[in-house]
């Protein structure tokens, strides 16, 4: 071999030492990249090469301008610890510097410059690492804006990552899983388990067969399940999660996991509501119901209790579906302004109380009472919350109810009436038998002949007496009932009217024993009345104070005019009285106090009663105020059109 050819031999075997020292750099630089460091240690890893293949004593590579250490190089090389800098570009694919290489040679060894071959690979080596530094910053952003936003999520959010032989792993998992499962993410990642423990047993079994499923049919996750935190909390998750077919067959799913605890605590409080509601609503002789009117009009049912089978013959279901299904079910009549009704008043904001009747399904005919009110909303709807009552058998009650009063009335005006026509015929004959025990007993044809004929003449009269005086009574009040008693319009003097009756019944008032009372007559006015009817009131209420007031007592009549220009006139006793509770009682035609002194004085209760009426003839009022073993006051008023004047004494 000639020494050219031994001089190209070893020239070929330094080019291919030389191309592979260039291939191991590349693969080196390349897994440094690939293992994760910094363009920092590239470039010395870089610079390391270059020095040692050139022999220079240091090297430098900087991007864009020198750095620290280049500039710490100069200084060196100014003090005379390097010869000579060598400075060469390094460009990129396109031409365009991206930095460059400062070589630091000692003037005392041997330099070789690097060649273009050299340079064109660092700078390619470069360029990777630059694009690597730049892909991972923007990977690191990228993770660092995910994690925020994950932060703010309520809950967890996770990918997880099935592979076609069935392994389950997760490839991200926010920090929510510490607050809702107790775990850290990082336990998650390196065991899932950690993560499926939380899960019921029950829960777990099911899992892995129903997530393969879901990543073979590539379905949406959305599913609901109990779990228990470390901590022991219980709590129900809620998660959602969507699949997406990867190109090596395995499935990745990104999704979240909710707190659905307060969701499904609101759930039972509300499905423990309804239960309550419909408990209440059966309850209820009829539909208890919710109504939406909205703004533009449209009626739909929110709510119908089950009592819409029993009344109308039609389900809940199919009022909620369409309210057609219950107005089919009214008159065409109500159906024809149901709604302009119902929309005015909700414009209104009324009470609906309606009657309608109906049709049910099965034919039969009945009344219905519908009562409900109306709630106006924020979005400008009126919600109706109301009831539907079966009035049917309601109706029937009041027919028959009105039927039996109007028959009772009947009744009655016709005894009113029978007694009121009979007055002629009971008192002719009385006044016959108390005419002729009369004149027996004054003797008027000669003495009788026996002393026991006086005596009986004498029961005769005061018996026949007081009949009539009964008579009298029933037939006056009969009168007032039936409608035929009239008032004679006549000047009456007040005054003298209570001196009249004061004298009617001073016998009686030595009898008893008793003191009775008179006002000062001479001031008191003259009346426009029925002088009969109101000498009947006074003598009854002195009659009754009288008769239940005992030895000892006082009786004291009063009377003064009103302010509005009426008169007052009061009697007032101090008798055995009335418990407050038995007042009403003794207004009611015969009707009396049971007790030793009514069975005593006796009476037949029409008394009262038949003055309250004559009062009440007059337009006036009358009222009665007792207290048992205190006394009694009964009060009349007259109105001021009874009053002609004020009488001078």
């Amino acid at each position: 071999m000639s020494i050219d050819d031994h001089a190209v031999e070893s020239m070929a075997l330094a080019d291919c030492r030389k191309a592979l020292w260039l291939s191991e750099l590349r693969v080196d630089v390349l897994e440094m990249l690939a293992r994760g460091r910094s363009i920092d240690d590239v470039t010395e890893r870089l610079a390391s090469a270059i020095a040692r293949v050139s022999g220079a004593r240091r090297c430098s590579i900087s991007l864009g301008e020198p750095g620290k250490k280049v500039a710490d190089h100069r200084r060196e090389a100014e003090a005379g610890l390097s010869a000579s800098i060598s400075v060469h570009h390094i460009l990129d694919r396109d031409g365009a510097a991206i930095g460059r290489v400062e070589l630091y040679f000692d003037p005392r060894k041997r330099r070789e410059e690097p060649d273009g071959n050299l340079l064109q690979a660092v700078a390619q080596l470069l360029e990777v690492a630059v694009e690597n530094e730049q892909t991972k910053c923007e990977y690191e952003q990228a993770t660092l804006g995910f994690e925020a936003l994950a932060a703010t999520v309520p809950g967890v959010v996770y990918q997880r990552r099935v592979t076609p032989d069935g392994s389950i792993r997760y490839i991200y998992i926010s920090d929510g899983a510490r607050e809702l499962f107790g775990v850290s993410p990082q336990e998650i990642l390196a065991d899932p388990e950690a993560l499926f423990d939380c899960y019921s047993p029950e829960y777990s079994s099911r899992f892995r067969e129903r997530l393969l499923n879901a990543s073979r049919e590539l379905t949406l996750w959305d599913v609901e399940a109990e779990i228990v935190s470390r901590d022991g909390t219980r709590k129900f998750t809620h998660a959602i999660a969507r699949p997406e077919k990867q190109t090596d067959g395995s499935v990745i799913w990104n999704g979240i996991i909710l707190d659905a605890t307060r969701m499904k605590q609101v759930e039972f409080e509300l499905r423990e509501a309804r239960a309550r509601l419909e408990s209440l609503a059966a309850t209820i002789p009829g539909v208890v119901y919710q109504r939406r009117v909205t703004p533009d009009g449209d009626i739909f049912y929110t709510y119908v209790s089950d009592g819409t089978r029993e009344l109308f013959g039609v389900s809940p279901e199919e009022i909620l579906a369409d309210p057609e299904a219950l107005f089919a079910c009214y008159e065409h009549e109500y159906r024809s302004t149901f709604k302009e009704r119902l929309l005015k008043a909700s414009r209104d904001l009324k009470l609906w109380d309606v009657e309608a009747k109906i049709v049910t399904r099965d034919g039969q005919s009945k009344l219905t009472h519908a009562i409900a009110r109306p709630h106006l909303q924020e979005d400008g709807s009126v919600l109706w919350n109301g009831v539907i009552l079966d009035a049917t058998r309601t109706q029937r009650a009041k027919q028959k109810l009105r039927a039996a009063k109007e028959a009772a009335e009947a009744a009655n005006n016709a005894k009113s009436e029978f007694l009121a026509n009979m007055s002629h015929e009971l008192r002719t004959p009385l006044n016959a038998v108390i005419g002729f025990s009369e004149v027996m007993r004054s003797e008027m044809f000669g003495p009788l002949g026996h002393e026991n004929y006086e005596e009986y003449a004498n029961d005769i009269n005061d018996s026949g007496v007081h009949l009539l005086n009964l008579v009298n009574e029933i037939l006056d009040l009969s009168k007032v009932v039936a409608g035929k008693a009239e008032v004679q319009d006549e000047v009456v003097d007040l005054g003298d009217l209570l001196g009249l009756c004061a004298k009617l019944v001073a016998e009686s008032v030595r009898a008893a024993e008793i003191t009775l009372d008179l006002p000062d007559i001479s001031t008191l006015p003259q009346l426009r009345a029925d002088e009969t009817k109101l000498k009947q009131i006074l003598l009854n209420l002195l009659s009754n104070a009288i008769k239940f007031t005992p030895p000892g007592g006082r009786v004291t009549v009063e009377a003064a005019s009103k302010s509005d220009g009426g008169v007052r006139i009061s009697v007032t006793d101090t008798g055995i009285g009335i418990a407050r509770a038995r007042i009403s009682q003794v207004m009611q035609p015969f009707k009396q106090v049971e007790g030793a002194m009514t069975r005593k004085h006796g009476g037949t209760g029409l008394g009262l009663p038949l003055a309250k009426a004559l009062v009440e003839l007059h337009d006036g009022k009358f009222n009665l105020d007792s207290e048992e073993g205190v006394g009694t006051t009964v009060t009349i008023s007259l109105p001021a059109s009874c009053v002609l004047n004020k009488k001078v004494a």
